[in-house]
């Protein structure tokens, strides 16, 4: 289904002669759609491609990852549950990994049977913070927004407070993030940035001020997020 509605759009760009296109994906995965060199610059973004004609900007998830672990470790924490999304999902796979390498390099203990997966939504993170907090976690990253919306509400049943008896930190600065109480520490994805930045690659391959061969290998352009602090990590309690 995807194949054919992206064939019908290619013949519709082709149709009115468009001088190059961007792909915006919903979130990161392989685009295998493009099999042939276009007939114009064409740029990914948000995914990825082996199709090694085409640059890709995506986000920087390993590094937001890192960063998210590394200020929630910062405040003292050293038992950590992390709820991600899909276990397939590149988002998933990259965030973990750079959240390993700040637990790493602070030598403490990554626990795998303090990771749980998700669906993205607020019912998992719901579900999933129950087997947490019976742990003894002290904090629990979760891979998005919407899941910590959903550890926020065991708490609340659970007589417990974020940021004070269990830290939760987010990821991608959703609108709701800030009107959670307490306001959430998330990730803030480079939305802007990525347009823009496709944008700049595109028009630079339209005016041959690029090349769009890239070697025979793909291109791939990674932007990283930001760091947002509210108020849902916590130092631990001495």
């Amino acid at each position: 289904m995807y194949r054919s509605l992206l064939e019908l759009a290619l013949q519709k760009l082709r149709s009115i002669k468009v001088d190059g296109f961007i792909y915006i994906a919903a979130h990161a995965r392989i685009i295998h759609f493009f099999k042939e060199e276009l007939s114009v610059p064409a740029v990914i973004a948000c995914a990825y491609t082996d199709f090694p004609f085409m640059p890709s900007v995506v986000i920087e998830d390993e590094q937001g990852g890192y960063d998210i672990m590394k200020y929630v470790l910062s405040m003292g924490h050293s038992r950590i549950g992390i709820i991600g999304g899909h276990a397939n999902s590149i988002h998933t796979k990259k965030r973990l990994l750079g959240a390993q390498k700040a637990m790493c390099e602070a030598e403490v203990l990554y626990n795998p049977d303090w990771v749980f997966y998700g669906t993205w939504d607020r019912d998992s993170g719901y579900e999933l913070a129950k087997p947490l907090i019976e742990a003894g976690v002290t904090a629990i990253f979760c891979m998005s927004d919407h899941m910590a919306g959903g550890v926020y509400d065991y708490l609340e049943e659970c007589g417990l407070k974020a940021g004070v008896d269990v830290s939760v930190a987010g990821f991608n600065n959703q609108d709701e993030a800030e009107y959670f109480r307490p306001a959430l520490t998330t990730m803030a994805l480079p939305l802007y940035e990525i347009g823009y930045k496709s944008a700049e690659i595109l028009l630079k391959e339209i005016d041959g001020e690029r090349d769009i061969v890239c070697g025979g290998m793909t291109e791939e352009i990674e932007t990283p997020c930001s760091l947002v602090i509210r108020k849902s990590v916590g130092k631990v309690k001495s």
